[in-house]
């Protein structure tokens, strides 16, 4: 959960940047120990397959957006 927290806790630019060029891994990542930390088994199997796939390209774009108007990633997180 520190992960998901520390990410959370960082400035809106950082989080935008990291998005649009690291998503397949902070978002990955991000689903992934928040699904840990709640034991929810479909946020930890989507963690897993965006960290491979990253999303594909709708995720990706879906991830910016939830970015830019929530300030964390919402979309299976």
């Amino acid at each position: 959960m520190k992960y998901a927290k520390a990410f959370d806790s960082l400035p809106g630019i950082v989080k935008i940047l990291l998005t649009i060029f690291f998503d397949f891994i902070t978002g990955g990542l991000y689903r992934l120990m928040k699904g840990l930390d709640k034991k929810n088994i479909v946020t930890i199997v989507a963690g897993i397959i965006w960290f491979f796939t990253g999303g594909c390209i709708i995720g990706w774009v879906i991830d910016i957006f939830c970015i830019i108007v929530k300030g964390k990633y919402t979309f299976l997180a």
